[in-house]
């Protein structure tokens, strides 16, 4: 139950949120739109997420620092060449994390947007 918690939490703040501002606005479309948009924000969260885990940004910041040491004026400093003289751990640059969440991020989100969808069938 507990790795279905953050789930079920997501799904039923989310159910909340379009049906608090549906009652609010008396719209069963605005329902329908803010099940939708609400679902698509979680799809985002959970994707970003996603590329955090598999470490794109680690990869690019060392191509970066490794750029730097070639430009003109960067070459003189002497921090920059203390980071290349030490070997690189493919470890370290090309390891994954896991973030418990996101896979409760993009399904929320996902159930969110088909139940937008089919409940646009019945409108």
């Amino acid at each position: 139950m507990k790795k279905y918690k953050l789930f079920l939490i997501l799904i039923a703040v989310s159910l909340l949120a379009a049906i608090v501002l549906g009652l609010f606005q008396q719209s069963l479309v605005l329902f329908i739109n803010s099940l939708f948009v609400i679902g698509i924000i979680l799809v985002v969260i959970g994707a970003w997420l996603y590329i955090l885990d598999q470490g794109f940004f680690r990869v690019i910041t060392y191509g970066f620092k490794k750029l730097r040491r070639h430009l003109p004026g960067f070459s003189k400093i002497k921090d920059s060449d203390e980071v290349f003289e030490q070997p690189v751990d493919d470890e370290i640059l090309y390891t994954t994390k896991t973030h418990t969440h996101t896979q409760s991020f993009i399904w929320s989100g996902v159930l969110l947007v088909i139940l937008s969808y089919v409940s646009l069938l019945f409108i």
